[in-house]
């Protein structure tokens, strides 16, 4: 299978299409598979990027929502939950 490439003349600003030579061939043969073998690393990469920010949304909901809390029991004269606490009462309830 012989792989083409575009050329463009600079200048009538043509283009046409011509074979790669076999060296050509072979780079671009070489680039595509170090990019296939390199697939599986980068999408572990993204998903190890998106549990990341995942991670901190939650915790920054997590203490948003005890600072709600702790603004409410402050109110009715109660002490403030602390994160540890928090964390606690979580993993208690996984």
């Amino acid at each position: 299978m012989a792989l083409n490439k575009h050329v463009v003349n600079a200048g009538t600003k043509e283009t046409a299409t011509v074979p790669l030579t076999s060296q050509e061939e072979a780079d671009k043969l070489a680039a595509d598979q170090a990019y296939i073998d390199a697939t599986p690393a980068r999408e572990e990469a993204e998903k190890d990027s998106k549990a990341d920010l995942t991670d901190d949304v939650l915790k920054a909901f997590a203490l948003v929502v005890l600072d709600e809390i702790n603004t409410l029991r402050s109110q009715h004269a109660l002490s403030a939950i602390t994160p540890a606490q928090l964390k606690a009462a979580v993993k208690a309830k996984l």
